[in-house]
């Protein structure tokens, strides 16, 4: 049954014609030839596109071939135009993806198309696809809201052809034409684009797949700058997909990111941001509060930007990351720290430089404790080879701390066959500040290393050395060690006179030692250390099992 088109006045009998087409139909393409003794145009193809059934009658156009090509790749855009429905692109899963009906799961309209037809299909879309591609972002509204892309199911309908399981597109000039389309599409407006709602295929997904990869990220790092909304995207973009020189461009991005953030000039010009956001919460902070606010905002800017190096890595971005922690005053330690932490898995080990760059932070007695620190940590990145000599010279810094960092990562280096340089550096008399952890920190390290021969054997001879350091480490092995063993060697150490570490209070070596006092596990005192006998007695023998 056929009905005229609709006259004005005759919205009931569209809708009619609509119900017993589906009636006819049986919702199924296979019984959508009862459409073949309609008359059909494209005034009823823009009509089936908001009607129940649409895709089905579109698709019944689509695959018979008793309507004209013109009309065919017309009944196609529409499916492609067809607006979401129940957050489904029904259209466009008719056309390509696959769809449902009452005889089971089906393949898109077009894979059921025989290889010629389909091919004449595709080459008579493709221009009208890149064409619509073309069209320009839509501005925000006076609500600030921005409107739908009318580009968008143009670009989904392109990568579906590109991207199907079964390979839709073989004519490798037009796969060509809307690959470049599509990169087009990705690349511009990429920040408005890339987190835009209502795409089949989103942004990310398409620079992601085999066919995009390097080529689509290429133009990205123009994305990172101080106005940049994505910055974060970008860099893990171009980390995952980029090439070699994206890669360098992102970094350089960075860097000049990373510069002018730290420059008083943009420092002194996000004082209006911050007493904006004091207004809105109606704090009136004094002067000196309100700077500590305006250096916080900066750091916690610079931070994200470390956060990006961080994920990115390369030369430029490590070189930077260096320098600046070496250079940055020392009211930036916490960016210092972050610049640090931001080269950690990134360093070069073949680069001497840069070697050089992390030792020079850790021998540094005027940098924070944390910033030798974590340079310490970077510095255990590199060959053994190459660290180990440099961290023997940090033995002989003031600060003992730093030769207790050194000295643990000197040792996870080790076996016992090795030992024998390393307590060559220890301090030799008391005249070395050296503090009460240090002999136990590396006795318990030594403990648990590997022979042959066994480590008890190997510092055995350090007992009755006369150089302190050596050993206060081989009595310390038997720290928390079984007291019928331990006591038939510290025995006869417990008069031992030679005189331990005496250091300044600033220095905070320890050399304290609490003992029992009476029953109670509570009732203690401290002893002070002076000589080797002392610490046997207070602090080794007490420690015993």
């Amino acid at each position: 049954m056929c009905f005229p088109r609709d006259q004005p006045g005759q919205g009931t009998m569209r809708k009619l014609r609509s119900f017993v087409g589906v009636a006819a139909l049986g919702l199924t393409l296979s019984s959508s030839i009862a459409l073949v003794g309609c008359a059909v145009d494209k005034e009823d193809l823009r009509h089936w596109e908001s009607t129940l059934n649409g895709p089905f009658k579109l698709n019944a156009v689509l695959s018979h071939d008793k309507y004209s090509w013109d009309l065919r790749a017309e009944a196609a855009m529409s499916l492609i135009r067809m607006k979401t429905r129940g957050g489904q692109k029904v259209g466009l899963d008719t056309f390509i993806s696959g769809y449902k009906n009452n005889e089971g799961t089906r393949d898109g309209g077009l894979q059921q198309l025989a290889p010629d037809s389909r091919a004449k299909i595709i080459e008579a879309i493709t221009p009208r696809l890149i064409e619509q591609m073309k069209q320009p972002l839509p501005t925000k509204g006076p609500d600030g809201k921005m409107p739908p892309d009318p580009s968008i199911p143009y670009k989904d309908a392109a990568f579906a052809l590109l991207s199907n399981e079964t390979t839709l597109v073989t004519d490798e000039k037009i796969k060509a034409a809307l690959r470049d389309a599509v990169l087009g599409w990705v690349q511009t407006n990429f920040e408005a684009r890339v987190d835009y709602s209502g795409q089949q295929f989103g942004v990310e997904q398409i620079m992601r797949h085999p066919l995009f990869g390097a080529p689509a990220v290429k133009p990205l790092p123009q994305f990172i700058r101080e106005d940049g909304t994505k910055n974060d995207r970008v860099v893990l973009l171009v980390t995952d997909l980029g090439d070699a020189d994206s890669k360098k461009a992102a970094g350089e991005a960075l860097v000049k990111l990373a510069k002018r953030i730290d420059s008083k000039e943009w420092h002194d010009q996000q004082k209006p941001l911050v007493e904006e956001a004091n207004v809105k919460r109606n704090a009136k902070p004094e002067k000196k509060e309100f700077d500590k606010q305006l250096d916080s905002y900066q750091e916690q800017e610079l931070e994200k930007v470390f956060a990006n190096m961080k994920r990115l890595g390369g030369t430029g971005v490590v070189d930077f990351a260096l320098s600046y922690a070496a250079s940055a005053g020392k009211e930036k330690e916490e960016s210092r720290i972050r610049a640090i932490a931001s080269v950690e898995g990134r360093l070069d080990k073949n680069s001497g430089a840069q070697l050089e760059k992390i030792f020079n932070l850790v021998k540094n007695d005027d940098n924070p404790d944390k910033v030798r620190g974590l340079a310490l940590a970077r510095l255990g990145e590199f060959p053994k080879e190459q660290v180990l000599p440099k961290l023997y010279t940090l033995f002989e810094g003031k600060k003992w701390q730093v030769r207790l960092d050194s000295a643990r990562m000197a040792l996870k280096t080790m076996n016992t066959k090795d030992l024998g340089d390393f307590m060559r550096r220890l301090p030799q008399s008391e005249k070395v500040p050296m503090a009460l952890s240090e002999p136990i920190a590396y006795a318990a390290m030594i403990g648990e290393m590997s022979g042959p021969p066994p480590p008890r054997e190997v510092l055995k001879p350090y007992l009755d050395s006369k150089e302190l350091g050596p050993k206060l480490v081989a009595l310390s092995v038997y720290y928390q060690g079984k007291k019928p063993d331990a006591m038939s060697v510290l025995s006869r150490f417990e008069e031992d006179r030679q005189l331990v570490s005496k250091c300044k209070d600033e220095e905070s070596c320890g050399w304290k030692c609490s003992v029992p006092k009476g029953p109670g596990p509570k009732d203690t005192e401290e002893k002070v250390i002076v000589t080797i006998g002392d610490y046997v007695k207070f602090c080794l023998e007490p420690s015993l099992k």
